[in-house]
């Protein structure tokens, strides 16, 4: 969300996923095996894939110019990988008017005489189905409806939607018939896609434009999920031997399917963003945290006794370097690297690869002392101790609130029903 705040929403969302027909797999497996036998091949072809359509986005600018980019590689529970990536454009690249959607999303048939390889990539990949009416047994068929709101409505244009995450994008009613799956479907079945992307990776590559800010949290928390879970028993059919531990089986159901497993055997990135992103504690005086090893405790606290943290370094480089006062808590990462041998902040000289931005911990408001610590390093710049934010004209207050918390302790009495 750092980001976020940084560049704004994201403009489009885009789901890629592996295809186990790619000649780059089918071409190096023996004629008794399938995809599913090698994935160390999936892996690792699925792999060069996606940084190559990472490069054709954010370096050959295929949607325009990019801000920022977010992607997580998830593995569904068949084993195939697939990745979700949000990307924010820039300015003057963001689809602000339906034309701008139209010559990037398509969600219809294209005509199979004039673009016949597209239209084929379309049918193998970007058909959902079918379902509703045509097959009631669908899986993605829930009380008789379909989950993800198929078959779509026809539209003669693209039309922005104020109440939606996603326009409601060009889908003529007079477009060609595909036969998929023993069915005959038109646009109302076809997944939003870019023709570009669709025709050079011959995989599912769902493109949708992000038209509202409502559709900010619902796809961060999509991309930031977590892992897939599976419950499996094995037990002897004794009924008094069956016992179930609901701990141990919450902890212990996660599934890892062969092609994640070498993945991270591989070392291959399963996150990447487009910034750096570092974090800034926010502690009491003398309520930092302390980190040690078992049985290591007293030494640990020993160590740890004269605090050297992310926040009382800023207070540190205050002291010494005048330059530094000039900025606020949150900006000095963007100016002065963190050394963490060290512990202390030191000035960029070198321009760092990626930008880098900072996020400072949310503070719950019941925790009164913190909270208002966090606002007035928000604010003020340049303080060279907890003391001297506690200090105001001259004056040392008991609390970070100041007169503040005097006020809201009367409020709160009052309303209360006593004196104050």
């Amino acid at each position: 969300m750092a980001i976020v705040c940084k560049c704004g929403k994201p403009n489009l969302f885009i789901t890629f996923t592996y295809n186990p027909s790619w000649p780059e797999i089918s071409q190096n497996l023996p004629r008794w095996a399938t995809a599913s036998d090698r994935p160390d091949l999936v892996t690792r072809v699925f792999n060069a894939k996606l940084k190559q359509l990472m490069r054709d986005i954010t370096m050959n600018n295929i949607f325009g110019n990019v801000d920022a980019y977010v992607y997580t590689v998830e593995f569904q529970k068949r084993g195939l990988p697939h990745a979700h990536i949000l990307i924010i454009l820039s300015e003057g690249s963001k689809l602000l008017t339906a034309d701008d959607v139209d010559n990037v999303v398509y969600a219809f048939l294209p005509d199979p005489v004039t673009e016949p390889r597209l239209f084929d990539c379309v049918t193998r990949h970007m058909i959902h189905g079918p379902c509703g009416t045509l097959n009631p047994n669908s899986p993605c068929m829930v009380d008789n409806s379909c989950s993800k709101k198929f078959p779509k409505e026809y539209s003669e244009e693209t039309v922005y939607i104020a109440d939606g995450g996603y326009p409601k994008y060009c889908r003529q009613n007079n477009g060609p018939v595909a036969r998929v799956r023993n069915q005959e479907v038109s646009n109302e079945f076809v997944v939003p896609y870019n023709p570009y992307l669709l025709a050079k990776y011959d995989a599912h590559i769902n493109v949708e434009t992000c038209s509202t800010m409502k559709s900010v949290q619902y796809l961060y928390k999509y991309v930031y999920k977590g892992h897939d879970a599976a419950t499996m028993e094995v037990w002897n059919g004794n009924e008094i031997d069956r016992y179930i531990n609901v701990v141990f089986s919450y902890i212990n159901s996660r599934y890892v399917s062969p092609p994640e497993a070498v993945w991270r055997l591989f070392a291959y990135k399963l996150h990447d963003i487009s910034h750096t992103v570092v974090r800034l504690p926010v502690h009491l005086e003398n309520y930092h945290n302390v980190y040690f090893a078992r049985g290591q405790e007293l030494r640990g606290v020993q160590n740890n006794a004269l605090p050297r943290t992310k926040l009382t370094a800023f207070f540190a480089l205050n002291e010494r370097n005048v330059d530094a006062r000039q900025y606020l808590y949150h900006e000095i990462p963007t100016h002065y690297t963190w050394q963490a041998s060290s512990k202390e902040w030191r000035l960029r000289r070198i321009q760092a690869p990626r930008e880098t931005l900072s996020r400072m911990y949310v503070v719950n408001p019941l925790d009164r002392d913190r909270f208002h610590l966090r606002l007035l390093l928000l604010h003020r710049r340049g303080p060279r101790s907890f003391r001297d934010l506690k200090t105001v004209n001259g004056v040392v207050h008991a609390t970070y609130a100041g007169r503040r918390r005097l006020r809201w302790d009367c409020w709160k009495t009052t309303k209360r029903g006593g004196r104050v």
